[in-house]
């Protein structure tokens, strides 16, 4: 029997060896998925500490894991490239991926939430959304994902540079 397949959006961010991680997380993906899209790249400052920099980006892909499967390969992953994950909820990160929807489900169970709150309220996030996927729906708001990302607080939309990346993932 063939599973649906489901469209998602992840995040990815790193502040530790940034281009390594992120290039190595990029390379799985597009091993283990037919086809990975990929925002740009943007340059954010750590949220919640003081430490380096994160570089964040967004990908988009198709699977037949279950939302709850893909979170528990997504955090293998991410141990495989040396993330810790009994240090603070805000510490620095060698990888950092979270699933920001997943096609139109909307799921608020306790381990994970969809859409993932942070994707209409912080610029590291929205805005390699934003480029990848202008036209996307978001499930709850009923918004263009671009629409969002032009209504965020200027604040929060200052806090973020584009990266010169565009080589890095081929």
């Amino acid at each position: 029997m063939n599973r649906q397949r489901i469209r998602y959006y992840v995040s990815l961010g790193s502040n530790l060896n940034r281009c390594a991680h992120l290039t190595c997380a990029i390379q799985f993906l597009k091993a283990s998925f037919r086809t990975v899209d990929c925002s740009p790249v943007y340059q954010s400052p750590a949220y919640g500490f003081n430490g380096p920099d994160f570089y964040n980006m967004v990908v988009a892909f198709d699977s037949a894991f279950s939302p709850t499967a893909l979170k528990k390969w997504l955090r293998e992953l991410e141990y495989a490239c040396g993330r810790i994950r009994n240090q603070s909820r805000f510490s620095n990160r060698t990888l950092d991926m979270d699933i920001l929807l997943a096609g139109t489900f909307i799921l608020k169970h306790k381990n994970l939430r969809l859409p993932r709150p942070e994707l209409i309220k912080r610029a590291y996030v929205l805005k390699p959304l934003s480029d990848l996927v202008p036209e996307l729906i978001h499930p709850e708001t009923g918004q263009k994902v671009a629409d969002i990302w032009q209504q965020l607080d200027a604040s929060e939309s200052a806090t973020i540079t584009l990266v010169n990346s565009q080589n890095w993932f081929n």
